[in-house]
Parts: structure tokens; C-alpha cells; sequence
């Protein structure tokens, strides 16, 4: 069913300009509609957030179109021959499943303890029973006439089914990007799991993962509970921090000025750019200016602005340990010296965000940044 993670790939270069003002608006008015402890309710709320910021309505056309497989998928799952065998040895042996796109997310409070099951979502081994029919039915019944939400939905049941039958008291996800995440909270909780979501990536105002239902979500700053309660989650928050954003300082006073670049800069953008790490390089006495280029999205007209010797393809980890000053628009990157600085009491690297961008809202380094590009003048 690899269908529909591609259809997730395809949905990310459908964006739609859709203003934040306008999904505020649009938050506000299912918030005062919606049943709000429905689970279902939660999560095809969030599936009309999607709607409104990515076009699917050419996707939609499609799954009507073959509304017939969408409908009989469950009967189609029940007969696949993919199970996953749950030994009782593996029932009594973990309390916990960690179920993360990489061991480097799992919180500090999980990695303490002795005992717990980690899976890649790619190694999910499904277990569809007759029970999960009838809930996957359920779902159909209560959206009909939208069978890319219900079809999705049955999938990520069907995916999680096997886990869902090992007796362990919590199971780890990292699902808020999907509509689905309220129904998958529904089902594991049926089976008497306890879920609990992990932050996985930088987190600003988008309504993309508005009304997301868990027992708990492990977040690492405290800033990013006043965000999903903005969005409308329903959690419990437990501040935690994780391997993926802790990357090693020297505190260097004296070292590099280095941006990273995200793709999405124009020449004038570049020029800009250029003109503040300038100054920033004479005022802190810094060595050299460096770029790093975003590995999946290149920057067009790097060269004509910058010179070649200022590109590098060092690890981003090595290069943050060798700076003075870093710098981006949004980039993670930001947050995690940010959270080294904090752990080690260190003052450098200082941590500079170009702000003269339209930045996404409720950007967490918009305030915790030491240097603005807007106030750097000559």
C-alpha cells in the first residue's frame, strides 16, 4: 500500500497560499461546531484543515471513482496473508513500543528505561481481525461520502493492527502530519494502549495539525504547548528532550558565520543575506563565511551571489560545533544549538534568524534568537 504514502509525497507540492489569518478563521468556526470529545469528529476535522491548505479536490474525483475498492478494502485486508505472530514472550517482555522514524527521537524519559520495543514504521507487521473490520466499518459509516479520509484511516488501522494486539501499556507514535491520528488514537486505546505522541521536527502555527488526539505529547520546549493548544490538541504535554536535537558545542568565540540555506531563497533574498553575515563578520571578529545548502532542495543562483568557496557540504553537526554564529530563516538546526547552549550554559554559537522573510507564526526562535537580521545595521 505504498499508494497512499506517495499520495502523502504528492499532497506536499499541492500547497495551497493559504494566510494564516485565513486559518485562524477556519480553526475557529469547526472548533465552535464540532464534537469536540468524538474522536472521528477530531480527526476529519483535521482531515478539513488539509483540505482547505493543499488541493485535493483532483484526489477526491479519483477515490469516487473508485469508491468500490475504497469501500471493500477492509474485506480485502481480512484475507491478506501478512500477519504478524504476537508470542506471549514478546506480550511479558515490553511495556513500551516505540514506533519513530529513527531511534534518535526517542524522548530521554523513554531511552532510561530497560524494557521497550522499537519499530521503523516501515517494519509494522499488520494482524487485521474480524474486530478491526467492524471498526474499520465504523469509520466508513460515519463519512461515506469521503472515502479518501475513510480509506486512509482504514489503512493506518490495518497498519497498526499488529502492535495494537501485543499487551504493552504504552505505544509511541509520531502521526500529528495525518488526519489520521485521532482514529489511530481511538483504536490502539480500544485494545487499552496507552498513546503517546513524539515531537519529531520543528512545529509552527499550521492548521495541518490541528484537533490531534493522544494520551500524551512529548514535546521538547514548553513554547510548543501554547502552540497545540492553539491548534486544538487534546494531550497531556511532557517536556523531553532526545538525541536527535542534542548536537556537541565548543563554544567557540572566534570560528565561522554560517547560514543554512533551506531552498526557497531568491537572488534578492541571497543578496540580503550576504549583506548581514557581512556585518555580523566584522562586528564578532568572525573567521569565514559558509553556506550549507539544504540537502533536498537546492538554492537557485547560490553562485552568482556567493563565492564558491563559501558553499560547503560539511556536516551540518561539525560545522555548528566549529561556529561563532549561526544562522537561517526556520531551520531546526537553530533550535538545536539553541538547546545545547542551554544544556552546556554555553554563549556561542550565537544564534541569528533572518526575520526580513515572511517567517511562519509562532516560531519558536523568532523570540529566542540572540541576533534579528532586521536589527543588524551599519
Amino acid at each position: 500500500m505504498s499508494f497512499l504514502n506517495k499520495i502523502n509525497e504528492w499532497l506536499l507540492t499541492r500547497k495551497k497560499n493559504c494566510t494564516t489569518e485565513e486559518q485562524r478563521l477556519f480553526l475557529y468556526q469547526l472548533s465552535v461546531n464540532m464534537d469536540h470529545t468524538s474522536y472521528i469528529s477530531r480527526s476529519f476535522c483535521q482531515y478539513k484543515c488539509q483540505f482547505l491548505i493543499y488541493n485535493l479536490s483532483v484526489l477526491n474525483i479519483i477515490f469516487f471513482v473508485s469508491y468500490p475498492i475504497w469501500l471493500i478494502l477492509p474485506i480485502i485486508f481480512i484475507f491478506y496473508k501478512k500477519r504478524y505472530k504476537t508470542s506471549s514472550n514478546l506480550k511479558s517482555n515490553y511495556q513500551d513500543i516505540v514506533c519513530l522514524p529513527s531511534k534518535a527521537f526517542i524522548p530521554h524519559s523513554v531511552s532510561q528505561k530497560n524494557e521497550y520495543l522499537f519499530l521503523l514504521p516501515s517494519q509494522l507487521k499488520p494482524n487485521f481481525t474480524w474486530t478491526d473490520l467492524v471498526f474499520c466499518y465504523s469509520l466508513i459509516k460515519s463519512h461515506p461520502l469521503s472515502p479518501y479520509f475513510f480509506s486512509k484511516c482504514i489503512y493506518q488501522v490495518y497498519r497498526y493492527s499488529g502492535i495494537s494486539k501485543i499487551n504493552a501499556s504504552s505505544i509511541y507514535v509520531s502521526t500529528e502530519y495525518s488526519f489520521t491520528s485521532s482514529i489511530l488514537t481511538l483504536y490502539l486505546k480500544k485494545n487499552k494502549n496507552l498513546v503517546i505522541n513524539c515531537m519529531h521536527g520543528e512545529k509552527v502555527f499550521t492548521i495541518r495539525d490541528a484537533f490531534c488526539t493522544y494520551d500524551k505529547c512529548i514535546i521538547w520546549d514548553d513554547f510548543y504547548s501554547q502552540l497545540l493548544n492553539q491548534l486544538k490538541w487534546q494531550c497531556q504535554f511532557e517536556v523531553s528532550s532526545c538525541k536527535a536535537i542534542e548536537i556537541p558545542l565548543n563554544n567557540n568565540k572566534n570560528g565561522n558565520i554560517i547560514f543554512f540555506l533551506q531552498g526557497i531563497e531568491s537572488e534578492k533574498d541571497l543578496e540580503t543575506i550576504k549583506e548581514k553575515l557581512f556585518i555580523l563578520k566584522l562586528r564578532y571578529k568572525c573567521h569565514n563565511i559558509l553556506l550549507k545548502p539544504h540537502p533536498r532542495y537546492p538554492t537557485l543562483n547560490l553562485a552568482k551571489v556567493f563565492p564558491s568557496a563559501s558553499i560547503t557540504e560539511e556536516n551540518f553537526t561539525d560545522l555548528v560545533a566549529a561556529a561563532s554564529i549561526i544562522s537561517s530563516n526556520f531551520s531546526t538546526v537553530l533550535f538545536q544549538a539553541y538547546i545545547a547552549k542551554k544544556n552546556n550554559n554555553s554563549h556561542f554559537p550565537l544564534i541569528a534568524v533572518n526575520d526580513l522573510i515572511e517567517l511562519p507564526e509562532m516560531y519558536i526562535m523568532r523570540n529566542k534568537a540572540d541576533i534579528l537580521f532586521s536589527k543588524v545595521i551599519k
